[in-house]
């Protein structure tokens, strides 16, 4: 029979307790360490969930970041314990975020998809004067123009709005089929003083909706001119006779900057209003003739002088029958 003394128990309990615990998942080890490891990867929103590489990935709090590889995947090695948001964000996208838990000598995984935000083809804004019969004041506004599409889904860009932040305008755009852009008026009547001129200097700014209604702006572009002198259609007018080929004739203008004429006609039937026949880019040394063969009827032509931004300024309308 063995007989344990006391003084050897003791000694037993010493040597147990002084033991070497190297297990790192032991919270009495000295190896212990409270980390494990984040890998994932970044796509974009949609099917076929094509990797992003070059994606910004950070684990806030703290304030750790990692930038996607070529396949779109991310490493965190040794991040603390816990829970934490995992945020990707990249250039033309919106970002993306999702709450991680890290346990101790785990691996989190976790997939952050990234929505292309629209993108501007081009954007512009022109001033119009518009001099006419009746009414008789002129009419002055402007013309939004914009091309967007989204890169996820070409045609996906439903909502095209234009802002002029220091005057508070807000106004949306509408799609022209025929063009395939975004199109819009914005008379200055609608401006807080009531006159277009409050426009020249202010940022004017685009913003673009996809169908999940994420959005992205344009640079600010800036309205260049407005033409206040108006050209006058001199020959024919009157519902004198005109028959082609004939000469339409206006008075010259002379003004401090560059600019080219533009003659429309227009067919007028019970109310109706048909161009039928139209020239731009003339030059102030240039004479129109008009040979095209037009059927009897009533006709309205005018002149426009146009600068080389596209702001643009015309004539009251002149009249002509064709016999």
């Amino acid at each position: 029979m063995w007989i344990v003394l006391p003084w050897m128990m003791l000694g037993l309990l010493r040597c147990f307790s002084d033991a070497e615990r190297d297990n790192p998942l032991d919270t009495k080890s000295p190896s212990y360490r409270a980390i494990g490891n984040i890998r994932g990867t970044v796509t974009r929103f949609y099917s076929p969930f094509e990797p992003i590489s070059g994606a910004q990935v950070s684990l806030q709090s703290p304030q750790w970041a990692t930038i996607t590889g070529t396949e779109g995947d991310f490493l965190f090695q040794a991040a603390p314990i816990g829970m934490w948001l995992l945020r990707a964000n990249k250039a033309g996208y919106a970002a993306d975020s999702v709450n991680i838990e890290v346990q101790v000598g785990q691996v989190a995984e976790a997939i952050l998809r990234l929505d292309a935000l629209p993108v501007f083809q081009s954007a512009s804004v022109i001033s119009s004067h518009i001099s006419r019969w009746w009414p008789t004041d002129d009419l002055y506004f402007a013309e939004f123009k914009a091309k967007a599409y989204d890169p996820d889904e070409p045609q996906t860009v439903i909502f095209v709005d234009v802002m002029i932040p220091d005057l508070g305008v807000v106004d949306s755009l509408i799609f022209n089929t025929a063009n395939m852009q975004f199109e819009g008026n914005l008379n200055q009547t609608v401006l807080p003083d009531g006159n277009l001129q409050s426009l020249l200097g202010r940022e004017i700014i685009f913003q673009a909706r996809d169908r999940r209604l994420m959005r992205n702006t344009s640079a600010p572009i800036y309205l260049a001119r407005i033409i206040n002198e108006t050209p006058v259609a001199d020959t024919p007018q009157g519902l004198q006779t005109f028959i082609p080929p004939d000469t339409l004739q206006w008075q010259p203008m002379f003004l401090p900057f560059d600019f080219s004429y533009a003659v429309e006609v227009v067919r007028f039937d019970a109310g109706i209003s048909t161009p039928v026949w139209s020239r731009k880019n003339i030059s102030a040394t240039e004479t129109i003739t008009l040979t095209e063969q037009l059927p009897t009827g009533t006709y309205f032509w005018t002149v426009s002088v146009v600068d080389e931004f596209g702001n643009r300024s015309r004539s009251r309308e002149a009249s002509f029958l064709v016999p």
